[in-house]
């Protein structure tokens, strides 16, 4: 058990070498003379969950790709949500029969396509992601 913490500390620490990139910058911010102690420990922190931060939005920055291909376009946001809700109804026409999904099954399918609608929105406006408008709009 102690071998298992002990590679758990030096694992953990040669990821904040990779993400802080050089050791120096943890050293100067937490050498910073007249800081209190948890005042400094507080600014080291900060620094490593920036760097994380930034870090994670580099490598995992492509994964949005399909993701903003699908909310760039109104008909591909709206068949997503289509077979979404499709395959819900017909899986509970599936599983507990026709008279089920007429009778308790809708509103679950309403639920999902309005969460689902509400969740592209929140994402196009998140993303920065912005519909070109039609030909025979003027605004």
């Amino acid at each position: 058990m102690p071998g298992a913490a002990l590679r758990l500390l030096l694992v953990w620490l040669v990821g904040v070498v990779f993400i802080c990139g050089m050791s120096g910058r943890i050293c100067w911010l937490g050498g910073r003379p007249g800081l209190p102690r948890g005042r400094r420990l507080a600014l080291v922190v900060g620094f490593l969950f920036a760097a994380l931060r930034m870090r994670a939005h580099d490598l995992l920055g492509f994964a949005w790709s399909p993701m903003d291909w699908l909310l760039s376009a109104e008909s591909r946001t709206n068949g997503l949500i289509t077979a979404s809700v499709g395959s819900l109804a017909i899986y509970i026409q599936a599983v507990d029969g026709f008279h089920s999904l007429v009778t308790d099954g809708w509103g679950s399918c309403a639920v999902l396509g309005g969460a689902l609608f509400a969740l592209a929105r929140w994402l196009r406006r998140v993303r920065g992601i912005e519909l070109a408008g039609r030909a025979g709009d003027d605004e």
